[in-house]
This record gives C-alpha cells, sequence and structure tokens, in this order.
C-alpha cells in the first residue's frame, strides 16, 4: 500500500473492508496475493449417484420420495431431495392425487 487505508481500497474496489484487510495479511504472511479456493459445500451426491437417481426415477415414474431413499440408500431428506429432481426435471408429486368432482 502507498498509505491508502483498507477502507478506501475496499470502496474503490468494491469489496468488503475485511476482503482487503485478509489479503493484506496473507500478502505479509507469504508474500503472495494467490486466494485461496473458498471451500462450500460438499456435494449432496456424486454425479454418479445423481445418474443412478435419475435412472431410478425414470424406471419407477410412480415411486415415492420414501422409496427413492430407501432404494438407493440415499443419505437425504425428502424436502431436498424434492428439490434435486425438480432440477433435473423429474418432479415427484408428494401429495396425493385429487379427482375432480
Amino acid at each position: 500500500m502507498r498509505g491508502e487505508k483498507e477502507k478506501d481500497i475496499a470502496k474503490w474496489l468494491k469489496i468488503s473492508e475485511s476482503s482487503v484487510t485478509v489479503t493484506w495479511k496473507r500478502y505479509r504472511d507469504t508474500g503472495y496475493f494467490e486466494l485461496t479456493p473458498y471451500p462450500g459445500r460438499d456435494p449432496i451426491m456424486s454425479a454418479e449417484k445423481f445418474e443412478e437417481l435419475k435412472l431410478f426415477v425414470a424406471q419407477n415414474p410412480d415411486a415415492t420420495l420414501d422409496e427413492i431413499i430407501e432404494a438407493l440408500s440415499l443419505p437425504i431428506q425428502k424436502s431436498r431431495l424434492s428439490v434435486l429432481l425438480i432440477k433435473a426435471g423429474l418432479s415427484k408429486n408428494t401429495s396425493p392425487k385429487r379427482t375432480a368432482t
């Protein structure tokens, strides 16, 4: 830095002041500005397991969410499975079908 305050740098770069602080600390400690990757969450299931899920649903279109979870031994809640199926275009209706009266 050439005397600029971290607050001014953050405003200029449109990032948080803490990001500037962490970056300068990293530079002082290591001599590098390179960012470390943000780990994020681990995926709920592997790509292979997701393909297995899609195949199972295609072959068993009437299977309930509970049946899918049990058949594939998925460590997942019904609500999360429902979201995954919707994203895959394989929406499952969890409520009983109503007939028109």
